[in-house]
């Protein structure tokens, strides 16, 4: 499910905190019918909208929990659904997307929130981080604005979201559990973003493996080679072709053979001492 900017209330709903209610009923909506993800486009880094985000993953979290158990009788913290934030236009700012670094400054402000409320005693913020916050990874939104090349914004993702959960260990985050989804296609970049062509000519959702600036196989490739397993979305306007299926399934093959998988609940300096013994 996904956050859209074109309503006739004039509403953009680019952020949680636009209308609170409607993304909550998106969530549920999502989780009664099984869906794994709930993508949210993060626009607004400003300190008071990420905090309002960071609360409504809390809220979000309870109303699923809640309906999770109305639905099966059963009660636990895993809620089996994602809120992703997604790297997306900069609100107010004309088709100007942030670099990674800008991008990983606001989810971690949001996370840091929820950390927060989690050592200070509240299990719905701390099985919120858990289990419900997340991110997701557009290949393309790095290219359009010209700024970094995605595949270096690819690792900075990766290795901030390494350096986060390794930051709040006590709180048992699980890295690989951070990334929720990949959004994958092939675009021109910043070439014809023009005020005639409407800002959008370049944004034009080629396929994924369509040669092109984006290197969408080194990306998928670098993130299962860092340990995480994210679903790929092919975010394009033309049907899926055995092209761009087969560049996913080598990039995943690829990655998992460049990587080390580490067995989860077991940290890390005690796998390697095992690997090292069986060798």
């Amino acid at each position: 499910i996904y956050t859209g900017k074109f309503f006739p209330n004039g509403n953009t709903f680019q952020s949680a905190c636009d209308s609170r209610s409607f993304f909550l009923t998106q969530v549920l909506t999502a989780a009664r019918s099984g869906k794994k993800t709930v993508v949210i486009h993060l626009s607004d880094f400003s300190e008071e909208a990420l905090r309002q985000t960071a609360d409504f993953v809390v809220e979000a979290y309870r109303a699923v929990r809640e309906l999770r158990k109305e639905l099966t009788g059963q009660d636990t913290p895993e809620v089996g659904i994602r809120l992703v934030l997604e790297n997306y236009e900069l609100k107010d700012q004309r088709k100007l997307f942030p670099t990674a670094r800008e991008f990983m400054n606001a989810w971690e402000m949001a996370g840091e929130h929820l950390a927060g409320r989690a050592y200070h005693g509240d299990p719905d913020a701390h099985n919120a981080l858990k289990y419900m916050f997340a991110l997701l990874f557009d290949s393309a939104h790095y290219n359009l604005s010209n700024r970094e090349d995605p595949l270096y914004s690819a690792w900075v993702v990766g290795r901030r979201l390494q350096k986060f959960a390794r930051r709040h260990r006590r709180l048992g985050i699980d890295y690989r559990d951070l990334l929720g989804e990949l959004h994958l296609n092939q675009n021109i970049g910043l070439i014809g973003f023009s005020k005639d062509a409407g800002y959008y000519s370049a944004d034009i959702h080629s396929n994924a493996s369509t040669l092109g600036p984006i290197d969408n196989f080194a990306v998928i490739a670098l993130f299962y080679a860092l340990g995480f397993e994210p679903y790929v979305t092919l975010e394009q306007m033309q049907e899926p072709n055995l092209q761009d299926m087969a560049m996913v399934a080598q990039a995943m093959d690829l990655g998992n053979s460049l990587g080390v998988r580490w067995p989860r609940g077991l940290p890390r300096w005690r796998w390697v001492y095992v690997m090292v013994i069986f060798w």
